[in-house]
């Protein structure tokens, strides 16, 4: 009985961090954007003062009404402006980058990574989610820290060279014949890079 309630222990403990982050934004602050967008300008200074301190409340709230008087108001925005310059560029670059994610081969990579951890020896699913939560979690500090310095679009570009190595890199290495021993190692090596450049 024991083996068949293990998916619902999972599902229970997954279901935690939706019951805190829930519970969490109860807390959280109304962007400061869009409380001047609505009206709600005071509200909008309490808010800046406490996220940047008094001295920006006047600065950020100019930025505020020079953006929305440049974009002009959205409230009557429609689903067709996307097919309008420049939203059209926009929408197509982020559809395109999208669509280049799915086709990328990460769906055979994820399907095929449990089998490829037993081949280099890791039987343990456990052992196996481990090393990938590890490297996410890695991806996801480095991006984390390296975005308002680098730039999105050369992180982003990082992102699809590092996959089309690592893809390549798995390919070489299971399917020539090398040592064993080497070509597994090898092989996990970039399943783990793929899973980072992918996510991140």
């Amino acid at each position: 009985m024991g083996e068949s309630f293990r998916w619902r222990t999972m599902f229970y403990a997954a279901s935690m961090h939706g019951f805190l982050l829930a519970f969490g934004m109860h807390f959280a602050v109304e962007s400061p954007r869009w409380l001047c967008k609505v009206g709600r300008l005071d509200d909008a200074k309490v808010v800046i003062k406490n996220i940047w301190g008094e001295f920006e409340v006047e600065k950020t709230v100019e930025g505020f009404h020079s953006v929305m008087k440049n974009n002009g108001s959205d409230l009557d925005s429609t689903w067709l402006e996307l097919l309008r310059r420049p939203h059209s560029q926009v929408a197509f670059i982020g559809g395109t980058l999208f669509l280049l994610q799915q086709f990328a081969g990460i769906n055979g990579v994820l399907y095929f990574s449990s089998l490829t951890f037993q081949n280099v020896g890791i039987t343990s699913g456990a052992q196996a989610s481990l090393y990938v939560g590890v490297t996410n979690l890695a991806g996801a500090l480095c991006a984390s820290y390296l975005i308002d310095k680098q730039g999105r679009k050369k992180l982003l570009i990082g992102s699809y060279l590092g996959m089309t190595v690592s893809m390549f890199h798995i390919v070489y290495f299971v399917g020539f014949p090398l040592d064993e021993d080497l070509s597994q190692s090898l092989s996990i090596i970039g399943t783990l890079i793929t899973f980072n450049k992918y996510h991140h």
